[in-house]
């Protein structure tokens, strides 16, 4: 089975917003009212279980206004103290594998995005490398980051 189906199986789990909530995952508060919202499961970080759909480590919503939220795509996240040299190939460059280095934190809510390093207030947290498998379409295909949206799919590459 490949991980887009595999992944699709794992989501199902999860038919509501409250079905994710009821699981333990916590939305880190991003995505504004129209944009993508992700909920962690942060136990998931350190369990030692990598790209097993039973356990998923982030799933993404679609927020639409005052329309209901749409599960969107499950995020795998590898287990904190893992680097971009440590990702797997799965679909060679079909798979985005990505990492935030300027995401400031208070707690497990999103407050901020460092500038020159630097948070305007919360705690500077970089992420170990994720990777989106979309449930819809994305103009980069089922692995892009979300910067497919704004950036060429090319510059997008290697993220």
């Amino acid at each position: 089975m490949g991980i887009i189906d595999a992944a699709r199986i794992g989501l199902a789990q999860f038919p509501s917003i409250a079905a994710i909530e009821a699981a333990g995952y916590v939305s880190i508060g991003d995505g504004g009212s129209h944009g993508f919202e992700h909920y962690v499961k942060w136990a998931y970080l350190t369990d030692g279980h990598e790209l097993n759909p039973a356990r998923i480590e982030s799933i993404v919503v679609k927020k639409n206004g005052s329309a209901p939220k749409q599960i969107v795509s499950a995020m795998y996240i590898l287990n904190l103290g893992k680097t971009m040299a440590q990702t797997p190939a799965l679909a060679g460059e079909l798979t985005s594998w990505h990492e935030h280095t300027d995401l400031c934190f208070e707690g497990t809510a999103l407050v901020a995005i460092a500038t020159n390093g630097s948070c305007p207030r919360g705690v500077l947290t970089p992420t170990p490398p994720m990777l989106h498998v979309w449930m819809i379409p994305r103009p980069c295909g089922p692995f892009a980051g979300l910067e497919g949206d704004t950036e060429s799919c090319a510059t997008h590459e290697g993220h």
